[in-house]
């Protein structure tokens, strides 16, 4: 498992530096309450008025299981948006239509909200199970063709320590694929740490 880490991480790390990303990955230094919202959120800008929006985040997430973990989008003032929909959620990349509720402008999308447990001097970090707070009226225009699309601005972490680039963000499947293939012929690979 752990090579497989490394390979990841390695991996990545060459795709990161070689080519172009979609999105950069930034530091927020205690922006936001990392206690009821997480270490981590996707900023994404909604370009036009809308019922819906559908935002795509390539988050390359290590954890296991995040299509059982809560996703939690707010507007730039902070007011919880309820009316969100979870669609093709994997480790490599998230769908999520939500309801852009104040217009045009700035969203925040959490992905990894935990609360804390155990002791303060041993906390635990527990990870929300997904919690449904659509409307099913409002889930019907999710079924439109025409949803536009939120654009992903960047990836924030509350503080470095917490930050997963560039050593904790996963290769692809298809990067995978394509490294091994290139290296078909050769017995093993070293990647240094």
């Amino acid at each position: 498992m752990r090579s497989f880490f490394l390979l990841s991480s390695f991996l990545v790390s060459i795709n990161l530096i070689g080519q172009a990303q979609d999105a950069r990955y930034a530091i927020c230094e205690n922006c936001w309450i990392a206690d009821s919202l997480g270490n981590h959120r996707a900023v994404m800008q909604v370009e036009m008025d809308s019922k819906v929006v559908r935002a795509v985040i390539p988050w390359r997430r290590q954890d296991q299981n995040p299509n059982e973990k809560n996703i939690v989008v707010t507007n730039a003032q902070g007011k919880r948006i309820l009316n969100i929909l979870r669609s093709n959620i994997s480790r490599e990349k998230g769908e999520i239509y939500f309801e852009p509720q104040s217009g045009k402008g700035i969203y925040y999308i959490y992905y990894l909200p935990y609360r804390l447990k155990g002791t303060r001097y041993y906390p635990i970090a527990v990870y929300q199970p997904f919690l449904e707070t659509a409307d099913v009226e409002w889930k019907k225009h999710t079924e439109s063709a025409t949803v536009p699309e939120a654009t992903l601005v960047e990836f924030q972490s509350i503080d470095d320590f917490n930050s997963f680039y560039p050593m904790e963000v996963i290769a692809t499947a298809d990067e995978m694929s394509r490294l091994k293939s290139l290296n078909s012929s050769k017995p093993f690979l070293i990647f240094p740490e």
